[in-house]
């Protein structure tokens, strides 16, 4: 019977890069403008408080997709995390020349997807990246001097949005999306401002956080610490008691003394149990 894969539910967050086949960005160019963007996506994370290990990256080229654990917020997924990739982005572009700085779109959507051998697939993952090429959002970031251009979906206004802040509520503007056999609306949030000193925790980012761990790693290290700190004890028995063991006792070398009392012990031994049989053989006889 052919093995069916289950749907489990994501936040599906897609980016994309504006003009990144410009013809004046070299190879050189495009190879920054991507390294660029995993590195502030990651350090976006961090900022707003969520582990990169909730996340799983798949790379898109030109732009990702992030699908990111049911156990993740979304609250901090669309309030603090394009604040920090947009405070982000703006870092990255102040260090760079002109051919190498990112501009940004992103959609946020949520629902039901698909692992694979390959990666991931579904509707929803589709359907997200259908708000990232509506062309009101296109037209918005080409036109504006910000960083980053947000979009979600009704589904995320309604749940998520809607239940927040409500001045960024207000910011939100809905526009059509029509895009190949989609038609639908989205709800876009035109030139996002960076950070606005998320609410989540600041944690710095840390290279170690997108390491998947197995957890049998973690009675490995127990076992190994153990075996580490018994080392230790065992090389300088001059730091505990000394505890004999049957083994020691055993083993333990006898003193001179000692020695020579076990010889003659022995001897006697030998000598009554070779002449003992022929006393008693003389004694019954005599008898």
């Amino acid at each position: 019977m052919m093995d069916t894969k289950l749907a489990v539910h994501r936040t599906i967050i897609a980016v994309d890069t504006d003009r990144f086949g410009d013809p004046r960005r070299t190879n050189q160019d495009q190879v920054a403008v991507r390294c660029g963007l995993h590195r502030s996506l990651r350090r976006a994370f961090a900022r707003a408080g969520i582990r990169w290990r909730h996340c799983d990256c798949f790379d898109r080229g030109d732009g990702a997709i992030l699908i990111v654990k049911e156990t993740v917020s979304k609250t901090k997924l669309v309030e603090l995390l394009p604040n920090a990739l947009a405070a982000e982005l703006l870092s990255h572009n102040s260090a760079h020349r002109e051919e190498q700085q990112i501009r940004l779109r992103m959609a946020i959507h949520a629902g039901e997807i698909i692992y694979d051998e390959h990666g991931v697939t579904a509707a929803a993952v589709n359907f997200t990246c259908r708000l990232l090429e509506a062309s009101e959002l296109k037209h918005q970031l080409r036109n504006s001097s910000g960083e980053l251009t947000l979009i979600v979906s009704e589904w995320i206004r309604e749940e998520v949005v809607r239940h927040g802040d409500s001045d960024r509520l207000s910011a939100y503007r809905q526009v059509p999306v029509v895009v190949k056999e989609t038609d639908t609306t989205g709800w876009m949030l035109a030139d996002v401002p960076a950070d606005r000193n998320a609410r989540g925790r600041a944690a710095p980012s840390k290279w170690w956080h997108g390491i998947r761990r197995p957890r049998i790693w973690a009675p490995l290290t127990g076992c190994f610490v153990l075996v580490v700190a018994a080392a230790v004890w065992y090389a300088f028995p001059h730091d505990r008691p000394f505890i004999p063991v049957p083994h020691e006792i055993a083993c333990k070398p006898p003193l001179p003394q000692e020695r020579d009392e076990n010889i003659k012990l022995e001897v006697n031994n030998l000598v009554e149990a070779t002449y003992r049989p022929c006393l008693d053989h003389r004694d019954n006889v005599r008898s």
